[in-house]
């Protein structure tokens, strides 16, 4: 089984679709549906939590900072910040930059006004991948040309 405390690693982040999530006064705020792949990095970036009746509501809402536990998920955001991102399209498969900078831009501003600018900073982690895969590697080498004069 794996230990998903507090990881969001690519291979992890999939078993992440169906939970819940809770903000960061405890509020449930929904259940995850889809996450979003950065098209630069690869690397996990959104989430999109669906709420309301039946799931008809759609929002999302950074990864970063983004915990597991307790067989939940809880972000460093109110429900009323995720509620108040702006409204994209959550059926296409990919967030233009202009929307995603918008995103940006919406979290960034409920940080700092919240006061919790240490809350949701960079967190790094580490994915080991097997790849085949050959790779031209450049050697310097010395050789002498002529005759070398070893007497004294």
């Amino acid at each position: 089984m794996v230990d998903h405390t507090s990881t969001t690693a690519p291979e992890t982040l999939d078993r992440w679709i169906g939970l819940d999530v809770y903000g960061v006064s405890g509020e449930e705020i929904g259940e995850i549906s889809d996450i979003y792949i950065d098209d630069v990095t690869n690397r996990p970036q959104w989430m999109t939590i669906t709420s309301g009746w039946f799931g008809m509501n759609s929002h999302f809402a950074p990864i970063e900072g983004a915990e597991y536990r307790s067989g939940n998920i809880h972000i460093p955001f109110a429900k009323e910040t995720v509620k108040d991102a702006p409204s994209l399209d959550a059926d296409d498969d990919h967030l233009e930059p202009g929307e995603e900078t918008r995103l940006f831009t919406h979290y960034e501003h409920a940080v700092v006004n919240s006061g919790a600018a240490g809350r949701a900073g960079l967190r790094k982690y580490v994915v080991t991948e097997d790849i085949d895969l050959t790779v031209p590697v450049r050697n310097e080498r010395a050789a002498v040309d002529g005759d070398v004069n070893t007497t004294k």
